[in-house]
């Protein structure tokens, strides 16, 4: 049992209890005392690698095994509940990683000096952990001649004879033990890199060296020697002072599977305290608990989670019982009580006739389309399946008309069920008998499908605004029809999907509504798309229009969307002769283009200016088409920002086309001018006798396609 401060209770009749020596019934303790007991490990049986004597791991936890499987050899190891503790054992050893005084769990003060040590024969070795770890190394159990030894073998057995080595690798202070070797200080710790290990010899004190018992020399880690072990603190119980459960050990219940939560499970499993002590109830943590609940202060089990016996036929807990008092009586903390026994429950769950229940494949039921049906039981077993479907009015229709020929899992609606529910029914044998039926109504009525379609084209083009020419006609809209297949019999809401492509956003139209709504009787709406007009270059303007969730009954047809292209109607081309401004007896219209389109006669400092004109991208290249002659090689094009000395973004050099009547298209790099909308300012810095036609924005046409450099 162990207490809240970490001991464990031994029962007062202990015969490993320190006694007097003269009388063994009389124990040096009182109830609730601690002491820690001390042994040294025997000869390693024959070449058995858990009872191995070398030190050259470097695992703290290698030693740690070692001793425990030595005090496994001592049956007496046991608390007052007969539960072993010889796995609690700790090695007196220190590696590089872990001083002996932290494994063992022996760190001390002035304040709290700790607990004593005795040799499992009954004599004292430490009257607490500060003699332990002394520094000076002397034991108190020492023998009257330097040649002998003091120690006790796991079974009690004194060994007085030739001094053993003990692995250690510890110094007198409980830390690793370090030696100079060649006048060097290295680590003698248990596996330490040096190939050495420190070693103590249990000797007389009045002959032994500093920290003899820990620290008398250095031994090869391959030899064979042995180790100290320190037992877990320990505590004699007083007689009568713990709890038990009045049942033992065990107790074993049934529940019915289905059973209700907080239902009690079997008697209350109470206990009985000598002390009249009050007593707190609950279950450990591990197995099956987290099912189950238990009165605090009565010990009765309850339920607390749903119990099935297809899941689990058995389950298993533990029940614990405190009296929140230490070992010596005193008050344990709220909220750190330790128990002080426990016992195993196992809780039987009776297999109780489950209901089958029957599912379907689709919540939708439409006429032509099959409809599956499917059993299942818990109870499992399941044969001899039959099924029957029934034609009802209503959800909640008790009777109806049975379907005939309708035999299986799977039925089709016909005409003759449209509006009416379905009932299948389904007779079975389980594994706990014959004569079993489930049934299940369809959760909606039988509908006939209706397709949703447009019965306009699949592709629709409008202009991006109206020709005031065609006063008949609306270039700028185009009338979408949605039809339905058939009467769907009542009010029906199809919603629409909107997807804008290309340059196309929710400002390029208009008239499209959330919703198109049928009544009864109607299979066919139409509204009007209408394209809104801009003054941006956005070509590639395209909006989809399809169907989004569609009611139950309902399917999309063909086609199942329309698209709709605008077509730009905006300049991409700034034509210098349509300037917007130019500067006073600036350049001069002419026809020497093709089109008849162009400026000449252009004086130094003119200038052309076209307003407001968006990006919407940044371009890299200016294109200018221009026919120019050999006088006129090396004249500039700039292009400035808002003003004809702005931030210049492009600056042209005229070379010659042949003559001024050849027009060809020259380039030149755009830098500074970011997606936007500006007044551009083409400033002449020199006079030109070239004809200029028009000017582009554009990509490099290095990065273009054919097609995009044609455009």
């Amino acid at each position: 049992v162990l207490d809240d401060d970490g001991v464990l209770g031994v029962a007062s009749d202990w015969s490993l209890i320190p006694a007097d020596s003269g009388d063994s019934r009389v124990k040096l303790f009182d109830p609730g005392e601690g002491f820690r007991l001390l042994f040294v490990t025997g000869s390693a049986p024959g070449s058995d690698a858990d009872f191995v004597t070398t030190a050259t791991s470097s695992d703290i936890g290698h030693y740690n095994r070692i001793v425990q499987n030595w005090a496994a050899t001592n049956s007496g190891f046991v608390t007052a509940g007969g539960l072993s503790f010889a796995g609690l054992f700790k090695v007196v050893g220190s590696t590089d990683t872990v001083d002996a005084i932290d494994n063992t769990g022996t760190a001390h003060t002035v304040q709290s000096p700790g607990l004593p040590i005795w040799w499992v024969d009954g004599k004292r070795a430490a009257r607490d952990y500060a003699g332990f770890w002394d520094a000076a190394g002397n034991w108190e159990s020492s023998p009257s001649s330097a040649a002998q030894q003091y120690v006790t073998l796991v079974d009690g057995t004194e060994q007085t004879g030739t001094p053993y080595r003990i692995h250690t690798g510890t110094a007198g202070d409980g830390t690793k033990a370090s030696a100079t070797l060649q006048g060097v200080s290295v680590s003698v710790a248990l596996g330490a890199a040096s190939g050495s290990s420190a070693y103590g010899s249990a000797s007389a004190a009045a002959t032994a060296a500093a920290s003899d018992e820990l620290q008398s020399g250095t031994s090869s880690q391959s030899a064979a020697e042995r180790f100290y072990a320190l037992s877990p603190p320990l505590a004699m119980v007083g007689a009568g002072q713990l709890p038990t459960f009045d049942a033992g050990a065990s107790a074993v219940f049934s529940v019915d599977e289905n059973t209700a939560l907080a239902v009690d499970v079997g008697a209350a499993l109470t206990a009985t305290d000598p002390n009249g002590d009050t007593l707190t109830y609950s279950i450990a943590s591990g197995g099956d608990g987290a099912l189950f609940a238990v009165d605090t202060a009565t010990g009765q089990l309850r339920t607390s989670a749903a119990l099935d016996y297809e899941t689990a036929s058995r389950h298993a807990l533990t029940l614990q019982v405190t009296d929140c008092e230490t070992l010596a009586g005193a008050v344990e903390s709220p909220g750190s009580c330790m128990p002080d026994d426990y016992i195993s429950v196992t809780v039987n769950v009776n297999n109780i006739d489950d209901p089958g229940t029957v599912a379907f494949d689709s919540a939708i039921v439409n006429v032509g389309v099959a409809l599956t049906a499917s059993l299942t039981d818990p109870d499992g077993g399941v044969t001899g399946v039959t099924w029957a479907w029934t034609r009802l009015d209503t959800a909640s229709s008790t009777t109806g008309t049975t379907i005939s020929g309708a035999t299986s899992a799977v039925y089709t609606p016909v005409a003759a069920d449209n509006g009416k529910w379905l009932r299948a029914v389904a007779s079975y044998t389980d594994a706990l008998g014959a004569a079993k039926t489930a049934s299940a109504v369809t959760t909606a009525a039988v509908t006939t499908i209706v397709t949703v379609s447009f019965s306009t084209s699949a592709a629709l083009s409008v202009a991006e605004s109206d020709d005031p020419s065609t006063m008949a006609t609306r270039e700028d809209q185009v009338t979408v029809t949605v039809a339905l297949s058939a009467d769907p019999g009542r009010s029906v809401t199809i919603p629409l999907t909107v997807t804008a492509t290309g340059r196309a956003n929710e400002a390029d139209y208009s008239g499209v509504p959330d919703n198109v709504v049928f009544a009864s009787g109607e299979t066919s709406k139409s509204f009007v798309f209408s394209a809104l007009d801009d003054t941006v270059v956005d070509e590639g303007e395209v909006v989809t229009i399809g169907f989004g969730m569609l009611p139950s009954g309902m399917m999309a047809g063909v086609p199942a969307e329309t698209v709709v292209s605008i077509v730009d109607d905006d300049r991409r081309v700034l034509q210098a002769d349509m300037a917007d401004a130019r500067n006073s007896g600036g350049p001069t219209n002419n026809k020497a283009a093709p089109d008849y389109s162009s400026v000449g006669s252009i004086a130094a400092n003119d200038w052309l200016r076209f307003n407001k004109v968006r990006f919407d991208e940044a371009p890299d290249i200016l294109m200018v088409s221009l026919a120019a002659s050999s006088a006129d090689a090396g004249d500039r094009i700039e292009v400035r920002l808002g003003s004809a000395s702005g931030e210049r973004v492009a600056n042209l050099t005229i070379a010659s086309t042949g003559n001024r009547n050849r027009f060809g298209v020259q380039y030149a790099p755009v830098s500074g001018l970011s997606a936007g909308t500006y007044d551009l300012f083409f400033v002449f810095p020199s006079a030109t006798g070239a004809n200029i036609n028009w000017f582009v924005f554009g990509e490099d046409p290095a990065g273009e396609t054919t097609s995009e450099f044609d455009e």
